[in-house]
């Protein structure tokens, strides 16, 4: 085998082991994020979850992650 075929190989291989790392990172981060939306509390209409944001003073959000309703933390803008 030459070495300009070994080299063809080598890189193909590497190539292949960055597609795989960086797909598996991919995934551990959809799974953090999904991790993180399981410890809040879902909403499954806007309607419920700003129904409950505005009986304790906070916003409802839309999350991209779980396709949920969410609550922020962030405080419900109120005009004296």
């Amino acid at each position: 085998m030459s070495v300009q075929s070994k080299t063809k190989k080598f890189n193909k291989e590497t190539q292949k082991k960055e597609a795989l790392l960086e797909k598996k990172e991919s995934i551990e981060n959809k799974l953090k994020m999904h991790n993180m939306c399981l410890r809040k509390k879902m909403f499954w209409t806007q309607f419920d979850a700003d129904r409950r944001a505005k009986k304790i003073g906070l916003r409802a959000y839309h999350c991209p992650n779980c396709f949920q309703f969410h609550l922020t933390s962030k405080k419900m803008i109120t005009n004296f």
